[in-house]
């Protein structure tokens, strides 16, 4: 997600919006008002959503740019393993999506006596995922989430295609 648009109303400026949110939140009921909203500038389209609590004289949408470049300071983490859950549902609907994401790592078995014991305790026990992160997210951006996610699969695809015909010419063509 690289742009995000931010909706100012009365109750506030915030980034996202959600029907019934505001009285979830303890703010009185009050008058309606349609927000148009986007998770991103590259998504296929905006929504409208009825959000209560507005002012009736609702702005456009702001679209401001994300600033990613502290992801290189993040350290990296293994995943290979994922849980997704919903949310406490609230008057009924879910409360978003959590995911949490971990990671698995082989057994080192040197002998076959360890490789026995190893096997009788990991069908009496299990295997202890080691969980590298947990996420709330919105039901929009798990749509934002699966879209980014199918098109780098797409993309290694391709890169492991790529590099898989570059395999298959003889040496003595390439030049």
């Amino acid at each position: 997600m690289d742009r995000l648009q931010v909706v100012h109303n009365d109750l506030g400026t915030r980034p996202t919006a959600a029907a019934g949110i505001d009285q979830a939140m303890g703010a009185p009921a009050a008058k309606r008002a349609s927000i148009r909203m986007c998770v991103a500038a590259s998504s296929p389209g905006c929504e409208t959503v009825e959000v209560e609590g507005a002012s009736e004289e609702v702005p456009e949408p702001v679209t401001v740019r994300l600033d990613w470049g502290e992801a290189a300071t993040v350290p990296v983490q293994h995943a290979n393993q994922a849980l997704g859950q919903l949310g406490t549902p609230v008057k009924g609907i879910p409360d978003g999506i959590y995911l949490i994401l971990g990671s698995v790592e082989p057994l080192v078995i040197p002998d076959e006596e360890s490789r026995t014991r190893a096997i009788e305790d990991l069908a009496a026990h299990g295997v202890r995922v080691t969980v590298q992160g947990r996420f709330h997210i919105s039901r929009q951006a798990a749509d934002e989430l699966v879209r980014i996610l199918g098109e780098s699969v797409a993309l290694y695809d391709a890169a492991v295609r790529a590099a898989e015909d570059r395999k298959a010419v003889p040496a003595s063509q390439e030049e």
